[in-house]
């Protein structure tokens, strides 16, 4: 859906997944399916990420830029309303089937930066290869035990990857199908639209340069020799993302008037990274550095809605919507590391795996919003002679939110200025309870 709404007057979409309306952040905008609001993936932003909806799903998307009493009054910059197709006039059916090269990743180039991950990485699902040890549930929140040897059992049973390895990947491939159909049952017409879309795409983005100044670096009177990046990093990422869609839509005629519909969703778009940059740092950590991150992130979106339109006395028309939702983000294992070396200018020279907040660190995240909201619209038309009309409309709405949100953080403690290579020295003969050093 981001690529459609791009295209749209007044809208822009940040990161290819988040809408800007009228220049205003995702958190100034909302999105809604077929009348109904969404729940979010994000444990730090009410947005729904547009990359979510694949694009051939969609009958229709636009944007509404004021109020009405009709809406809901989330947003200040506008809503996304968003529509999949549900009644095609008549049978029909595609399949299609595609794939890519990246000439930085394939045909032997051994470029694409990733780590060992587990065998349903190819659904965008983690299999537990990357999950909280068990013994760590346990514990249920509860710190870790003060006798060293019940701590050092708990760490051996933590993942001990923290650098990436280079690799050639399989060409990228994606496969979607759709079925549309409009069969009669009991006489009546029932539109039937089934499709699904899957992907798997890998990409390497080199010599991506980040680089942070002074105000004093922009002031004519400072020597041009000073005039230098406070920092300055170079990155190389391997990303690989997977997404998997699903929509199965039936709407049954009851009369030319009255229809019922069952609408239901599933998307599940998941990225795999492995990252290194490497560069200067003058600002605090003062030498050069070389960091790695393996991350792997999923986010997901269960979607069911029962509805019905209805035409009835004296023309008037009521409209409800039932609709039960679920979004979800995992984000299992996150590993983080950063070397440094202050004593050199020389990058050929050992960076030592630096004591800090990020460095030697795992994150486990798990979020999960359900939303259930029940709608109905009735609306009475209204005649003032033989040239105005207009309408009356009441209704109410319900909603009922749950949003539960978990973390986890842990890291390994070690003397500073030793380890020029984490994963070699995570041995289970170097794991030890107790704080390292005197």
């Amino acid at each position: 859906a981001a690529d459609v709404v791009k295209r749209m007057t007044g809208v822009t979409v940040s990161d290819d997944r988040y809408v800007y309306v009228r220049g205003l952040g995702e958190r100034y905008s909302q999105t809604t399916l077929h009348g109904s609001a969404l729940p979010s993936p994000e444990p730090e932003r009410e947005v729904v990420p547009l990359d979510l909806f694949p694009s051939g799903f969609l009958e229709s998307v636009s944007t509404q830029k004021t109020y009405t009493p009709d809406r809901p009054g989330e947003f200040s910059g506008g809503a996304v309303e968003i529509s999949t197709k549900e009644l095609p006039e008549a049978f029909q059916g595609s399949i299609g089937i595609g794939s890519g090269f990246n000439t930085q990743s394939h045909f032997g180039s051994n470029r694409f930066l990733t780590y060992e991950g587990g065998g349903k990485d190819w659904l965008g699902i983690d299999d537990g290869s990357r999950a909280l040890p068990s013994e760590i549930e346990d514990l249920d929140g509860m710190r870790l035990p003060s006798d060293p040897e019940a701590r050092r059992q708990l760490g051996l049973g933590f993942p001990r990857q923290f650098s990436p390895t280079a690799i050639e990947t399989p060409i990228n491939r994606n496969v979607d199908f759709s079925l549309g159909a409009r069969p009669q049952l009991f006489g009546r017409d029932l539109g039937i639209v089934i499709g699904g879309t899957y992907s798997d795409n890998y990409s390497v983005r080199a010599h991506d340069v980040e680089r942070k100044y002074r105000v004093s670096a922009f002031d004519p009177s400072v020597p041009e020799d000073r005039r230098v990046p406070n920092v300055e990093y170079s990155f190389t990422r391997g990303s690989r993302a997977v997404k998997l869609g699903t929509i199965a839509n039936f709407t049954y005629l009851l009369t030319e008037t009255n229809k019922l519909s069952l609408r239901t969703m599933f998307n599940r778009n998941t990225d795999d990274e492995a990252r290194r940059y490497e560069g200067d740092n003058k600002e605090d950590l003062d030498g050069l550095v070389r960091s790695e991150r393996l991350r792997f992130i999923s986010r997901a979106l269960y979607w069911g809605q029962l509805a019905g339109e209805h035409q009835s006395l004296l023309g008037s028309r009521i409209e409800w919507r039932a609709t039960m939702a679920q979004a979800k983000r995992d984000e299992p294992g996150l590993r983080e590391t950063i070397y440094l070396n202050s004593s050199t200018s020389e990058p050929g020279d050992p960076h030592y795996l630096e004591n800090v907040g990020e460095s030697g660190r795992y994150l486990w995240s798990d979020l999960v919003d359900d939303d259930r909201n029940f709608e109905v619209d009735w609306q009475f038309p209204f005649y003032l002679g033989a040239i105005s009309s207009g309408y009356v409309k009441i209704g109410g709405a319900w909603r009922d939110r749950e949003r539960d949100f978990e973390a986890y953080r842990y890291n390994w403690r070690f003397l500073g200025g030793i380890v020029t290579d984490i994963d070699s020295q995570l041995s289970d003969e170097n794991i030890v309870g107790a704080r390292p050093g005197p």
